[in-house]
């Protein structure tokens, strides 16, 4: 490999904040990472696999400002969502016999999303080769960096390993109890997609698809509404935007705002497609096993799509109800480890 297409990683300012920059010029990949944002991915740019002249397309919708992100720190880039993705209702949830109470979020009013997403991170380490792409490595723990017991009563600790490879991005994640009794979480990821992905067509024309067994209509108050999604219908079947229309009021207008499971044989296959024929792209998100479930958003305000991994439904602690499917909680003994991963990629349609 020449040495001017090698895999590279600096830190560069922007805006005052120190952001770690990945780049692989062979694919013509570049990757932005904000640690003192929530250790958000706030670039991502690729050229599609399939079509190696074709110039960078951004894949990822980056915000207007870095600031932005401290008072709306998953609303754009990819932010991460821990120790519980979406809405609690009730601001409190019980676990064995103890109510829990969470501090509600300053924008949406009542607990939502949890307690890393805005806060700084550490740069662990970074590296950079021809067999291992370029990658940084970014850690938060409780303890060490402040987190009050009122925001989560467990002692955590995460890490984050975000990798340029093969024109692919891949965010590796690691959460470890601290405490001495099992812990309780949620995790999820807030990817938003451009849309459409190159200069020609509209939003509305993009064609998304969802690997999804459940569709969880109802997730404020248990019991959950649930259904079974088959496979000639959204979203296992492909729709443009324009069919789908919003069924979430918010305060800046109508969303999309749709929750999913996949289970069974398919468990394990996480993933989310955009497809855009106009400028001839698809961008596909991937998941590990432990992500089976995913919210699927559109915000009223800008043209961008949001598949999200998590690894269970929002309010998943106020939804543990017997005789209702299980809404994906994961449980962490005392001193362990739970990993998993999402990776985004970009190819050209045959």
């Amino acid at each position: 490999m020449p040495a001017s297409d090698a895999p590279s990683v600096d830190t560069v300012t922007i805006e005052e904040h120190e952001v770690v920059r990945l780049r692989e010029p062979a694919t013509g990949s570049i990757a932005h990472v904000v640690p003192s944002r929530g250790s958000n991915v706030t670039r991502f740019a690729t050229r599609p696999a399939g079509d190696p002249a074709r110039e960078p397309i951004e894949v990822i919708a980056g915000p207007p400002t870095l600031e932005t992100l401290a008072r709306l720190p998953t609303r754009w880039g990819a932010g991460m969502l821990f120790p519980y993705p979406g809405r609690v209702s009730g601001d409190a949830f019980e676990f064995r016999g103890r109510r829990i109470e969470l501090p509600a979020d300053p924008q949406a009013g009542n607990a939502m999303h949890g307690a890393v997403r805005w806060r700084a991170w550490r740069v662990i380490d970074t590296g950079a080769d021809a067999a291992g792409g370029a990658w940084v490595r970014t850690r938060l723990a409780s303890l060490e960096d402040g987190i009050p017991p009122s925001a989560w009563p467990w002692p955590f600790g995460c890490e984050l390993r975000t990798v340029l490879q093969g024109g692919r991005l891949r965010v590796e994640v690691r959460i470890e109890n601290a405490s001495d009794e099992p812990m309780p979480f949620g995790l999820g990821f807030h990817p938003y997609l451009r849309t459409p992905l190159g200069p020609t067509g509209s939003a509305e024309d993009c064609e998304v698809a969802l690997a999804a067994t459940e569709c969880w209509e109802r997730t404020s108050t248990p019991p959950a509404a649930v259904t079974a999604v088959a496979t000639d219908e959204w979203p296992r079947r492909a729709l443009p935007l324009s069919a789908l229309a919003p069924n979430s009021n918010t305060p800046a207008g109508p969303a999309r705002n749709h929750k999913f499971i996949l289970r069974g044989s398919e468990a394990g296959a996480m993933r989310g497609r955009l497809t855009d024929r106009a400028n001839g792209l698809v961008a596909t998100l991937d998941a590990s096993e432990g992500m089976r479930a995913t919210v699927f958003y559109t915000p009223p305000d800008a043209p961008v799509v949001s598949f999200e991994p998590h690894t269970c439904m929002p309010n998943a602690f106020n939804l543990m109800t017997e005789g209702v499917p299980d809404p994906g909680l994961i449980m962490l003994e005392p001193g362990a480890a739970w990993d998993g991963w999402y990776e985004l990629r970009l190819e050209a349609l045959p």
